[in-house]
């Protein structure tokens, strides 16, 4: 094989492996459609192990409501702000995990509908998590309360 035969078999070969790869990327990547995250791209990570989803560990989540057009599911992708054993309180519209502030309820949508936020006091239970977003229009826990870890479909890992 002459040198130009080389070059072209090489260039057939990474142009194979650039097309197979590019073909696993969408299944390993989350785009998160709506602006209640500081981050829209996330790498999908399985959940091998339920002891790794910690406070500030991103998940995604499927979640039914008829308060969102078409969730039946939807899957949100969310921050955890606050895990089992750790102390939520809520005053007033502010959410505190630990006596710190972690979010502040909304009194009505962007659409104008009124909003019921969740109550607690106290310790979260074993197994839930208390879900946020970072934008004050995020639809998270602050509406729905507690998901279960064991609900938890993918960590998610941001990218950017």
């Amino acid at each position: 094989m002459g040198k130009k035969g080389k070059r072209t078999f090489i260039f057939l070969i990474l142009g194979i492996v650039v097309f197979v790869l590019a073909g696993q990327v969408p299944e390993h990547l989350i785009f998160a459609k709506t602006r209640s995250l500081d981050y829209c791209w996330f790498f999908k990570k399985g959940v091998g192990d339920f002891s790794e989803i910690k406070k500030g560990t991103y998940v995604t989540i499927s979640h039914f409501t008829k308060d969102i057009d078409n969730c039946n599911p939807c899957k949100l992708t969310k921050k955890v702000s606050c895990t089992e054993g750790e102390n939520l309180t809520v005053t007033g519209n502010e959410f505190y995990c630990n006596h710190e502030l972690i979010a502040t309820a909304k009194d009505k949508s962007l659409k104008g509908k009124l909003l019921t936020h969740f109550e607690w006091s106290g310790k979260v239970p074993e197994g839930k998590l208390f879900l946020t977003g970072s934008n004050k229009d995020s639809y998270d826990s602050r509406y729905f309360g507690f998901k279960e870890k064991k609900d938890v479909e993918e960590i998610a890992v941001p990218i950017f």
